[in-house]
């Protein structure tokens, strides 16, 4: 009788595990087509996602070890949990505790959460169903039509007038890092289509659109990473042609292309190119009430912050700090306005109330995710991207860009 009875309480506890791996996969596929149109309802998805996983991998508590261990590749995802939750921890019980003092609890369980979805995910994958052909198609359908959806959205607040095109985000300049990031990875995708009658007529248009898209939002930094990065994607992929004449023919008729996207926003590249070298020009003058002024004081302030406590501080001490050099050199400066938001810079954010601990974190979570991923050329764009965009902007630490990065990475770990 009692084998009887553990046998059912097995087969129940398998049938709830596997009806929650596929609600969480459901989750999973949806987020990203929603991101882009209602953040809000992403990270509803998000969290169901999350709690659904923990909730799978309580039920097979007895592997939960073998679960661990055997998904190490997400492991940078569990590092910045942690830094982040310890020193929050760390700054709520240090001085002032009635102030705000920028602790980042929120950004600290999403990265928890995309870890737990992770390991959950990608170690039962194989066990639901043994073709795993089926998950890889319906998560290139999620990417696809996430794509789809934000390139139509974003053409459509173009074309009513917005000047800075947002999706359903409420930053242009975080719109563009995702959207950069999410339609990279399709481009990558399709350029790997092995039938050029199918891949060409899907890949140019997606191609130029994308272009398009990251322009109208006005972000510069993203409008050269990303136009140079798409663009070596297509040439390597038109390069493949056996003929020498139809490479050469074909490269001529891409690069036509690609400057007649460039000429259709003339106006607003000619503007931001403008804008760069006034800024640059202004600042060496000892102006930084601009843009980039106030980033270069940023990152030089941070440096300086960090050279007085290498170990890591709390953000007000650390502001503490930032604000007697400046009133010292500089009293009006452009960058006391934003020394409350963030310094602009990922690496530069971290090393000043992390200290080297937050240095080591970082190139940890870069470095390891390149290195693992190497092979797959659509998941190592994803950290670089965030790399590269992280040299002007701060992109870890913001909740919205950690729902749709870990999903976007998820999905393409799932995509074969």
């Amino acid at each position: 009788m009692n084998e009887l009875e553990n046998m059912f309480i097995k087969v129940k506890s398998d049938c709830v595990k596997r009806n929650a791996f596929f609600v969480a996969f459901i989750m999973l596929i949806v987020i990203l087509p929603i991101g882009f149109v209602n953040e809000k309802s992403a990270r509803v998805a998000f969290y169901l996602c999350g709690y659904i996983s923990i909730l799978g991998i309580l039920l097979d508590y007895k592997n939960i070890k073998w679960i661990i261990l055997n998904n190490k590749q997400f492991y940078p995802f569990l590092a910045l949990s942690i830094l982040f939750f310890s020193w929050s921890v760390i700054c709520t019980f240090h001085e002032y505790p009635k102030k705000s003092q920028g602790t980042l609890f929120t950004p600290a369980k999403r990265w928890l959460l995309s870890y737990i979805i992770s390991i959950f995910l990608i170690s039962n994958l194989n066990k639901i169903i043994s073709d795993r052909r089926v998950f890889s198609k319906l998560a290139f359908i999620s990417l696809f039509s996430s794509f789809v959806i934000s390139s139509g959205y974003g053409i459509m607040q173009s074309y009513n007038g917005i000047d800075r095109i947002l999706l359903g985000i409420d930053r242009a300049t975080l719109t563009a890092y995702i959207y950069s990031a999410l339609s990279l990875t399709v481009i990558s995708i399709l350029s790997r289509i092995e039938k050029p009658s199918c891949r060409w007529p899907l890949l140019i248009p997606s191609w130029l659109i994308s272009v398009y898209v990251i322009i109208a939002t006005g972000t510069r930094s993203a409008t050269l990473i990303h136009t140079l990065i798409s663009l070596s994607i297509i040439l390597s992929a038109a390069w493949k042609n056996k003929s020498v004449l139809s490479k050469t023919m074909f490269l001529f008729f891409l690069i036509a292309l690609f400057f007649s996207v460039i000429c259709i926003n003339k106006t607003t590249i000619q503007h931001q190119a403008e804008m760069v070298v006034k800024e640059i020009f202004s600042y060496s003058h000892g102006n930084d009430h601009t843009s980039l002024g106030s980033r270069f004081t940023l990152w030089k302030t941070g440096l300086i912050a960090f050279h007085e406590q290498p170990f890591g501080q709390t953000q007000l001490h650390r502001n503490r700090i930032i604000k007697d050099y400046l009133n010292s050199v500089n009293p009006n400066s452009f960058a006391l306005e934003y020394i409350d938001v963030h310094l602009h810079n990922e690496l530069i954010q971290y090393i000043s109330i992390f200290g080297i601990f937050g240095a080591v974190i970082l190139l940890y979570f870069y470095i390891s995710l390149i290195f693992k991923f190497f092979l797959k050329k659509s998941m190592v764009l994803i950290v670089v991207t965030a790399l590269l965009y992280g040299l002007t902007d701060l992109l870890l630490t913001s909740i919205e860009y950690i729902t749709l990065f870990s999903a976007l990475f998820i999905l393409n770990n799932i995509y074969r």
